[in-house]
């Protein structure tokens, strides 16, 4: 039997419950479908130790209230995903666990049909809630790996007594890849990490969050998605943690992790490497100062006083040179893991939905409405539209957005949906 329903949202993580929240405040019928439940990703996706590496006061979602009691509090994933269940629990958010959406095609009477795991859905309008990072992406070179070497991906990851015994090379050094290394190190573990293009910030300038600076000087809400070339590929973020203290390569350091460049060949147990490590540390170095500089000028524009001009800094002041290291003997070294913290894509091919995707198999959408088919929204991918459109801080106004243009449309408002 085919269930009807005005609109479906497809995840029940914090982009589709803003959703739900919002189309509930206008009368909007619909149902939240999870593949599992409730914040689910925070769960399965993410290490042990893992915490948001942005302050609770940026982590309400709209009209949801206080994360916790801190509001400069950094919360572990099953703290936030509590915070989820409170926040549907709230508005009695319709979620529907359990049930997996495998195909989303058009249907002449209501616009869409989804294929679900409990049964045929038809809708008006159906919006693609399902995470900002998509699937790990693995680079082919990993098939060339000694079959001995385990293989994972940050989302396999849980932690230094989940490995097998020995070494651990990391490759990837963005935030999670840092972290995890830093982990590695710091539990007694011999950890590498293949250092690739990365940037860092500094946690607290001037006694101010690094994410409160960015969200005041408007890097949440600056348009950065490209409605004619829209990719799927996970952006660059400046390096942070969570807590109050910097964090960047000269911190993983100084926990006793190794780094190494780039993998650039693999022949049987010798990895060949990129030797431009002292290189990629300045230029993080010089975006952490242009970021001070930018701070700096913003703050003494709105009265700040911010003394004297920013410092230059160096997150390898006071360390040792470092030394090339053009290739690595994993046998040698006695590596048996090597985990993959290489980026994250989306795979929308299940939306058989002609005109919906570019060619890169990204949407084709204007602030979260797709321009090629009414009816069809995403809500919480990075770079769909603004800077913090698939952060936490930032998901709920796209959410908003998203949920109004719908409500409108529904009802019949000339001109609601974006061509």
């Amino acid at each position: 039997m085919v269930r009807d329903i005005d609109v479906v949202v497809i995840g029940a993580g914090q982009a589709g419950l803003a959703t739900s929240w919002r189309l509930t405040a206008r009368g909007v019928a619909h149902v939240v479908l999870d593949a599992n439940r409730v914040g689910s990703t925070w769960l399965t996706r993410r290490w042990d130790s893992f915490r948001l590496v942005s302050p609770d006061h940026l982590n309400e979602l709209p009209g949801g209230g206080p994360v916790g009691p801190d509001p400069d509090a950094f919360p572990p994933a099953a703290d936030f995903v509590a915070y989820l269940e409170r926040y549907a629990a709230s508005f009695g958010a319709p979620v529907e666990v359990g049930v997996r959406v495998s195909r989303v095609t058009r249907d002449g009477d209501m616009g869409f049909r989804l294929q679900t795991s409990t049964g045929p859905i038809r809708a008006r309008s159906v919006v693609v809630a399902t995470g900002a990072f998509g699937d790990p992406v693995v680079p082919a070179i990993a098939a060339t790996l000694p079959a001995r070497i385990t293989q994972l991906t940050t989302d396999d990851y849980r932690s230094p007594a989940a490995l097998p015994p020995g070494g651990v090379l990391v490759v990837g050094s963005g935030q999670s890849g840092c972290q995890i290394a830093d982990e590695l190190a710091r539990a007694g573990r011999e950890a590498w990490l293949a250092v690739g293009r990365w940037g860092w910030v500094p946690r607290r300038p001037w006694g101010y969050d690094q994410m409160d600076w960015r969200r005041d000087m408007g890097d949440f809400a600056r348009i950065v998605g490209d409605i004619d070339l829209p990719v799927l590929d996970y952006p660059f973020t400046p390096m942070a943690r969570w807590g109050t203290a910097d964090f960047h390569l000269g911190v993983v350091a100084d926990s006793g992790v190794r780094l190494v460049g780039r993998l650039l060949g693999v022949d049987g147990e010798r990895l060949t490497l990129a030797t431009d490590v002292p290189d990629r540390i300045a230029d993080a170095d010089a975006f952490a100062t242009a970021f001070l500089a930018r701070v700096h000028a913003f703050g003494s524009a709105r009265g700040q006083d911010l003394g004297a001009a920013p410092p230059i800094v160096s997150c390898w002041e006071d360390r040792a040179p470092l030394e090339a290291v053009p290739a690595l003997d994993l046998a040698a070294a006695g590596v048996s893991t090597v985990i993959w913290s290489t980026g994250y894509r989306h795979d929308f091919s299940w939306l058989d939905l002609p005109g919906a995707l570019a060619a890169t198999g990204a949407p084709l959408q204007r602030a979260g409405c797709s321009t090629r088919v009414p009816g069809l929204a995403f809500v919480g991918l990075h770079r769909m539209w603004a800077g913090g459109s698939g952060t936490v801080l930032g998901v709920g106004a796209d959410a908003v957005h998203v949920a109004d243009t719908i409500a409108d449309h529904l009802a019949g408002v000339p001109g609601a949906w974006p061509g």
